[in-house]
């Protein structure tokens, strides 16, 4: 289902990488219930410092970008050099925003200009699918659960690290609810509107108004979330604290 183009000295890791990436396309192509007609160009460095000179994108690209699909010509350029469980996820992630671009656009570029999804649906998508949320991506979230700072998601267009943080727990919720097929149903009602309406798209997937989804997803994650920091005590349990508010604004190096 790829059309793979590498350095010839890595031809080592072209096993590696295949291997990978046609399972992800057998599993995603499975919970989508979708297949992509077209082959799927993916291109892949030794290195991330190889892949941060790619000339596919002739921007800069920063250190924390760890891989990109592009939705013209539908590629996935990303590097190799982590552990496999990493590769597996990360081949993932992408693979899903391939899949948008054919499933949720029909394959055209116009279209995926002119409905521009929010963030949080992009990246929040192909992140519940990857499985790829990390203990510190969690503990970001807890965080701002605890303190009430959960957005109105119909509402929210700003894109961003939240927006995936915040994306992939309307996933989560979505599923806690209304099942997997619940998640498609609100994927191909998304589909089917006119310029991708997210409120038109809850109310036909779900029956459900958008504010009251709003209030049910911030009531869901403060139910699964605010019993844990009860549980985990407060921070003064485990230490003292020894930075305070005149600190905030310090970089500091090598602490002991």
């Amino acid at each position: 289902h790829f059309d793979v183009y590498y350095y010839p000295e890595e031809e080592a890791l072209l096993q590696r990488v295949v291997s990978f990436a046609e399972s992800a396309y057998d599993e995603l192509s499975r919970r989508l219930d979708y297949q992509i007609e077209s082959s799927t160009p993916l291109i892949f460095y030794k290195t991330h410092a190889e892949f941060e000179q790619n000339n596919v994108d002739l921007g800069f690209i920063p250190e924390a970008v760890g891989a990109f699909a592009t939705d013209v010509r539908y590629r996935m350029v990303l590097p190799v050099d982590m552990p496999d469980a990493e590769l597996h996820e990360l081949i993932l992630h992408e693979l899903t925003h391939i899949f948008q671009y054919h499933l949720l656009f029909g394959g055209k570029v116009t279209r995926s200009l002119t409905s521009q999804p929010p963030t949080w649906l992009v990246e929040g998508m192909a992140s519940y699918y990857a499985q790829d949320e990390s203990t510190s991506d969690k503990m970001f979230l807890r965080d701002l659960v605890v303190n009430d700072m959960v957005p109105q998601i119909t509402k929210a267009a700003q894109g961003g690290f939240l927006a995936y943080r915040f994306g992939h727990a309307v996933f989560d919720f979505m599923e806690s609810r209304w099942g997997a097929q619940g998640v498609l149903d609100f994927l191909f009602e998304y589909r089917s509107t006119l310029g991708g309406n997210i409120d038109r798209a809850l109310r036909r997937a779900f029956r459900i108004e958008p504010e009251d989804f709003d209030a049910d997803f911030r009531r869901w994650l403060r139910e699964k979330y605010l019993p844990e920091l009860v549980k985990t005590g407060e921070p003064s349990y485990f230490g003292r604290r020894f930075f305070g508010e005149e600190a905030r604004n310090g970089e500091f190096s090598s602490p002991a």
